[in-house]
């Protein structure tokens, strides 16, 4: 790898000291202000009381909304995959002030080693859950990666979605339709029974991974029907 020049060292010193704590400081603000509503803990809180590994999954537009959701009703360690550019380490130093933790990697570029260090943290660590946006980093939204997919069977993992929905909020135009939360907004977020693997022994990998996206997208349209 060719070694970085001065003003590439500058950037990612400016993006670590100075965007990082700037932008997770503006994000806890706003996230304290708002009127967050959980539900479904009941679904999550046995597998971290009981110190046993879970995969939760969320849909990248929602995302902006877990990392509060983590700092206020989490438990156990939390490790969330995050890409290996800039703003992977943007975003990676902004969730650790949320006591959430990063697996550096992608479905592009070292998704296989991620993947292998994340079972291998919950074969080393078993009161682990493993955060994934299983249809990012580029779409198409609502439609996984077989990563989660392939994490769950390799490891036997359940995997639990969190559903997150706001009004009123904005909406990024881009792929993911990204929701932020305005200030003061209604926000609820909702984590679904799990989806234990052993139920789709049967399937192959890919009908695994489209039975696991049903059922994600039919939570995320009734939690977004009650706002």
């Amino acid at each position: 790898m060719a070694p970085r020049s001065a003003r590439q060292r500058l950037t990612d010193w400016v993006f670590a000291r100075v965007f990082a704590p700037a932008g997770a400081l503006l994000l806890r603000l706003v996230c304290a202000s708002w009127r967050l509503r959980v539900s479904g803990l009941e679904h999550v809180a046995p597998f971290w009381s009981a110190g046993r590994p879970v995969i939760v999954c969320c849909w990248h537009g929602r995302l902006l909304m877990l990392p509060y959701t983590w700092l206020r009703h989490g438990g156990g360690e939390v490790y969330v995959l995050m890409g290996k550019n800039r703003n992977g380490e943007l975003i990676t130093r902004i969730v650790s002030r949320f006591n959430m933790k990063a697996v550096r990697g992608s479905s592009r570029a070292g998704g296989k080693e991620a993947r292998d260090e994340m079972a291998a943290l919950v074969a080393q660590q078993s009161a682990t859950t493993i955060a994934l946006t299983p249809d990012g980093p580029h779409g198409p939204a609502l439609v996984s990666k077989l990563g989660a997919a392939q994490l769950s069977r390799q490891s036997d993992l359940p995997v639990v979605w969190a559903s997150a929905s706001a009004a009123p909020a904005l909406r990024a135009p881009t792929w993911d339709d990204f929701v932020m939360p305005l200030p003061f907004a209604r926000v609820k977020v909702r984590f679904s029974a799990p989806v234990f693997p052993a139920q789709y022994a049967s399937l192959t990998l890919e009908a695994y991974r489209d039975a696991l996206d049903e059922v994600g997208r039919e939570a995320l349209a009734a939690l977004d029907a009650t706002l």
